[in-house]
């Protein structure tokens, strides 16, 4: 398995597999709404499977800990593996949603790609959540609370593009559980660079300007998302984000320095194949152009893998 950086404070990389997706405005929790966090998902999308670290340095704390969810098949353990650094010693990698590997032990020194555990499904996630490892880069006086990790970047530039595609947007089965289902687009609507994701346009409030940038969200339901863009600078708060053509939110925070910006989803929901859908993932790959629809209830379903149809975004 290939590993490649994704994530960056300072020299301190964070790495994912080439196969798998990242994501890191995808969630409601306070790490995700200021691009202090990061959530690495395996490609083949199953609870269980073995977990591979995403950064060199030696293992200092292993936890666990007792939590609560409303849903019945979540571990009734979630873990905290802290890692110190090897770019930086001064800078420690928490780790969550891993049940450690019997063989992983305190003092231990790992290098990315190291089994570290297995995915669990997490009291903390949602019932349509896939499994992930959230990852952090801490202060090494700061660790574990909720807030205050470090500020991460992007380690691969985002490109400009020109034309963002305003034709309805089809999508291909891929996939699909009782929770959601797993939608293939096509290459015109995403972007053509090592880190891919879905091409959104932003319309300057009051102008006849159009910038673009790639998208990273879990909307309406989480109630904000977050567009990776080199043209941050000259966007603004109250700026139309589109996904081809069609308005889904409007900007309210931009940083140019870090080059993303923020919104917040219009009230909509998704129909596919004449099924309404509670919200849209849209998620980061260096391989993949998939996008996730989520039920509004648990389902069972007639489609057919490869079934093709418009994803439409109803007001």
């Amino acid at each position: 398995m290939k590993f490649t950086p994704v994530a960056k404070f300072r020299e301190n990389l964070i790495h994912a597999p080439e196969d798998g997706f990242i994501s890191f405005f995808n969630s409601p929790f306070y790490s995700h709404k200021n691009m202090t966090g990061i959530d690495i998902y395996p490609s083949q999308l199953s609870f269980g499977v073995d977990v591979h670290s995403p950064v060199s340095g030696t293992v200092r704390k292993i936890q666990s800990f007792r939590g609560h969810s409303t849903l019945s098949n979540v571990s009734k353990l979630e873990y905290l593996i802290l890692v110190q650094n090897d770019d930086d010693p001064s800078v420690y990698t928490k780790i969550l949603h891993v049940k450690p590997a019997r063989s992983l032990s305190q003092g231990e020194h790992i290098d990315v790609g190291d089994k570290i555990g297995e995915y669990i499904r997490s009291f903390f996630f949602a019932r349509w959540t896939d499994p992930h490892l959230h990852c952090e880069l801490r202060p090494k006086d700061d660790t574990v609370r909720a807030r205050g990790a470090l500020q991460l970047n992007l380690c691969q530039p985002i490109k400009k593009y020109r034309k963002i595609s305003e034709t309805p947007l089809e999508a291909k089965l891929v996939k699909h559980t009782p929770n959601a289902l797993f939608l293939e687009v096509s290459e015109e609507v995403f972007s053509k660079q090592e880190l891919t994701g879905l091409k959104v346009s932003i319309e300057k409030l009051g102008e006849n300007a159009l910038f673009s940038g790639i998208i990273d969200a879990g909307i309406p339901h989480f109630g904000h998302g977050g567009i990776f863009t080199e043209n941050a600078y000259n966007i603004s708060k109250g700026d139309i984000v589109k996904v081809n053509g069609i308005a889904i939110g409007k900007i309210f925070e931009t940083d140019p320095f870090n080059k993303f910006v923020r919104f917040r989803p219009y009230s909509f929901h998704i129909r596919w194949k004449d099924m309404a859908f509670k919200g849209i993932s849209f998620r980061l790959s260096l391989k993949d152009r998939f996008i996730k629809i989520i039920t509004k209830t648990t389902n069972s379903f007639q489609y057919q893998i490869g079934d093709i149809d418009i994803v439409k975004f109803i007001t």
